[in-house]
């Protein structure tokens, strides 16, 4: 997967990735991280899925659900680092 360096665009996806940073080995869902963030699922779904698309997170998944789970790359996690979000 190639790293894209830009910064979360969205407010939901920077509290995602806060989550992630003060969570480091939590798997969560989509519907757990809209129950925590106060917002419709589809709108936290749609935010991790654009943070998967940059190699931020990673996805685990079974038959019947997603997780969610902080990139254990190091060099985008030392990005991260960089700009304070990891």
């Amino acid at each position: 997967m190639t790293m894209q360096p830009n910064l979360p665009t969205t407010a939901i996806q920077q509290q995602i990735l806060k989550f992630f940073q003060q969570n480091s080995h939590a798997v969560e869902t989509a519907r757990g991280i809209a129950l925590w963030l106060g917002v419709e699922p589809k709108f936290a779904q749609e935010a991790m899925e654009g943070l998967v698309d940059r190699g931020w997170l990673l996805t685990h998944k079974t038959d019947a659900i997603v997780g969610y789970a902080l990139t254990t790359d190091e060099k985008i996690l030392n990005h991260m680092r960089g700009q304070g979000l990891a």
